[in-house]
């Protein structure tokens, strides 16, 4: 005895069947201090070119080669000045740079570090944003301002009007810098500054995350998987 299913049921059930399939080729692991991390605050993490895994918690930086964590810190690592790290950034040569707490970053290069003071200032300086500008350099973003590499050091560099530790931030290809901060993206290129509203911005939630493709397009993500296109030399978005 044959059965004739519609071809959109059988077409479903295929589609289920490969679905399962491929849920099932993927195995979620979770590490803990159980299994080698100083730590369970993971507040950055990022893969060099050598395929090594970097985790930046506030004791210590971590690297993972698929196996096992090296923990790197003040203690056991000379160049290393704070074991609190906020963030990390790989840069084009394939070197690590990593913002602490205090407002320093320390740069891991052929196996050592160096760490670099960025100001004197007292107040709120914890790196809460490490970028690379469309030079190449980096270029941090802390409580005290904004600095940016110069081959010898960090410099100050002019700052973006209403940036903050809750801004997300996006150095362009062209040159021009984007910035996401509650519901709003503004965009600053060449002194002056431009502010867009996304279709649906006030009904779907903040904008967390900003990405750009090879063809200079911007993505923005929002809470509740609200996702836009911008149109190359054009303001307008289309959702």
């Amino acid at each position: 005895m044959s059965i004739n299913l519609p071809r959109k049921i059988l077409l479903a059930c295929i589609l289920f069947g490969a679905i399962a399939t491929t849920r099932a080729e993927y195995q979620i692991e979770s590490w803990t201090t159980d299994n080698g991390l100083p730590q369970n605050t993971v507040h950055s993490i990022v893969q060099t070119p050598d395929g090594y895994l970097w985790l930046a918690t506030l004791d210590g930086l971590v690297r993972y080669d698929g196996v096992r964590f090296t923990v790197f810190n003040k203690n056991n690592s000379p160049g290393i000045s704070s074991n609190r790290f906020t963030e990390l950034v790989a840069d084009r040569h394939g070197d690590l740079w990593v913002g602490t707490e205090n407002g320093e970053i320390t740069h891991y290069h052929n196996g050592t570090f160096q760490t670099f003071t960025l100001t004197d200032k007292v107040e709120d300086k914890a790196i809460w944003n490490l970028r690379l500008d469309d030079q190449g350099e980096i270029v941090a973003f802390t409580g005290a301002g904004i600095f940016r590499w110069d081959g010898e050091g960090f410099a100050a560099h002019s700052p973006f009007a209403g940036a903050n530790k809750d801004s997300v931030i996006l150095w362009g290809k062209s040159g021009a810098v984007w910035v996401a901060d509650g519901q709003r993206l503004r965009r600053f290129k060449d002194g002056k500054e431009s502010e867009y509203r996304l279709p649906g911005t006030t009904k779907i939630g903040t904008l967390n995350s900003l990405l750009e493709d090879r063809r200079g397009r911007q993505r923005v993500f929002q809470s509740g998987g609200f996702i836009s296109f911008a149109q190359p030399r054009s303001p307008r978005f289309v959702v």
